[in-house]
């Protein structure tokens, strides 16, 4: 797994946009490490990024993204830069993180459900649920465009794998 050198803050620990944050890190906050350059060793998978582990003194801790709950499918750090490439930019960190969360979530709900497929023109024989239930929208909270049709929102269209049709 891909390694960085992250600092442990107030909030949590931060990159890509996404921040992580556990109760095991509170005795750690504003702390440097015992590294040479004082940041903490942090090992995540760009394959399924809903998680970062932390090398502390105690051992290696697993520390969930703050929007776990929000984005329960699964999702690549691919995915993730193009979100981050499709979403406007807001002036506040906090604010355009929670955003590009509600909008994962957006891009990967009828993706899931086999939106632009032969599933969802009825030709498929088995149908699936979505493991994202109805409480996931309302942990994003209520996205900046309303109803909008989550591949055309924001500013072009997004597309996940399988979910494109050539007319």
């Amino acid at each position: 797994m891909p390694v960085k050198r992250v600092a442990i803050n107030d909030y949590g620990i931060r990159f890509d946009y996404r921040t992580y944050d556990h109760k095991a890190l509170n005795p750690h906050r504003g702390d440097r490490s015992g590294a040479p350059d004082g940041r903490w060793e942090v090992h995540h998978n760009p394959y399924d990024t809903h998680q970062i582990w932390v090398r502390l003194p105690t051992g290696w801790e697993e520390v969930p993204w703050i929007h776990r709950g929000c984005v329960s499918l699964p999702f690549t750090d691919f995915t993730w830069q193009h979100i981050r490439a499709a979403v406007e930019r807001p002036g506040d960190r906090v604010e355009r993180e929670r955003q590009l969360a509600q909008a994962l979530h957006r891009l990967l709900r009828p993706a899931s459900n086999g939106a632009g497929t032969r599933r969802a023109d009825g030709g498929g024989t088995r149908q699936r649920r979505s493991a994202a239930g109805p409480t996931s929208r309302a942990a994003c909270g209520p996205g900046p465009r309303g109803g909008s049709n989550p591949l055309l929102w924001p500013g072009g269209r997004l597309h996940a794998a399988g979910s494109c049709r050539t007319p």
